[in-house]
């Protein structure tokens, strides 16, 4: 009984992130030990953009594109690490998230029809923004570009 409960509020989390009032890095560590915490995978939230308002969808979008990145690194990747990590350079917000793992190429992220990618690229497109996969033997790293946004502390 207490197991289902633990899965009913793990769900709830998933589908309505209350802890985003805390900030996006807050709901991502959040996030990741979940994920993570029965793993072994071991993870780590560079946050570069602490004090940055950023917008309630924006920040929504990014949690979702990150919770389906987390899954597709526990599906796909065989890696071991994970980080995530937020900065502002040039009025542009990125999120990149990158495991030691070998999952797929920028090429194939382009072509790709699942429903996880396909879901990450819409939610990234709505938001103005471009995603790009980088992938080698050692590493894979998704990384979220959004541009034009006034980031204000």
């Amino acid at each position: 009984l207490n197991e289902a409960n633990i899965k009913i509020r793990n769900i709830s989390k998933e589908l309505h992130p209350v802890i985003l009032k805390f900030g996006i890095s807050v709901a991502l560590e959040d996030l990741a030990e979940t994920k993570f915490s029965y793993t072994g995978h071991k993870h780590e939230i560079i946050d570069q953009i602490d004090g940055i308002n950023i917008p309630e969808n924006m920040a929504i979008n990014l949690y979702r594109i990150a919770q389906e990145a987390y899954t597709n690194v526990l599906k796909h990747s065989n890696g071991t690490i994970v980080t995530t990590r937020l900065w502002v350079e040039n009025n542009n917000l990125f999120m990149s998230i990158e495991d030691d793992g070998n999952t797929f190429s920028n090429e194939n992220y382009m072509k790709s029809k699942s429903l996880g990618l396909v879901g990450i690229n819409e939610r990234v497109t709505n938001l103005g923004g471009f995603a790009s996969i980088e992938a080698s033997k050692q590493r894979t790293v998704l990384t979220i570009k959004i541009p034009g946004i006034n980031y204000e502390k």
